[in-house]
């Protein structure tokens, strides 16, 4: 068995003036990961690979809850995400460990449908609300989706995933994991 067990994402976020600061008010007592953004000191090249400089330069936002089954679990595997800017671009750099190759990816089809597959969604809650959103997501092999998620998300109808920005993202699996046995 293939052991490539960290995913990397550099997803370019294009024309995002929605974008608002957001204050650290925590409604539901969880534990929320912190991100430290910073600007880029150096060109970011959208490639999968997280290997500029600025990347460096920023804390990223760790220690993540599962969705499913129940959200109130840690994360089995951790992920890291970065986030750098310059004047005209929000870039978002993930690291996704994984103890195996076994991905679980259900469609190669842009806006696939995100139940039952491996897959990272970074949403933006502009109004902070807990309730809207802004949804980008990518699975291991850089198929993308997006959506706007209103109403807190609860019904399928919540989702709508009619919707496409423009945006970009790409996808790297490497053969490095701290989570595989020795």
């Amino acid at each position: 068995m293939n052991n490539k067990a960290l995913l990397t994402l550099s997803i370019l976020l294009l024309g995002l003036t929605f974008l608002s600061a957001q204050s650290p008010q925590n409604r539901l007592n969880l534990i929320q990961p912190e991100i430290k953004v910073v600007e880029a000191q150096d060109e970011i090249v959208l490639d999968g690979v997280l290997d500029e400089a600025s990347w460096k330069m920023g804390v990223p936002a760790r220690n993540f809850f599962q969705q499913f089954p129940a959200d109130t679990s840690g994360a089995q595997a951790p992920t890291e995400i970065y986030m750098v800017y310059d004047e005209d671009y929000l870039y978002v750099g993930v690291k996704c460990y994984a103890k195996g190759d076994n991905h679980i990816v259900n469609s190669l089809k842009r806006d696939y449908d995100f139940f039952g597959t491996d897959n990272i969604s970074v949403l933006f809650d502009t109004y902070n609300d807990r309730t809207n959103a802004f949804l980008f997501g990518m699975n291991p092999y850089g198929v993308r989706r997006e959506a706007i998620i209103s109403n807190g998300g609860r019904q399928f109808g919540d989702f709508l995933t009619s919707w496409d920005n423009k945006w970009f993202g790409e996808a790297k699996i490497h053969d490095y994991s701290p989570l595989r046995k020795k």
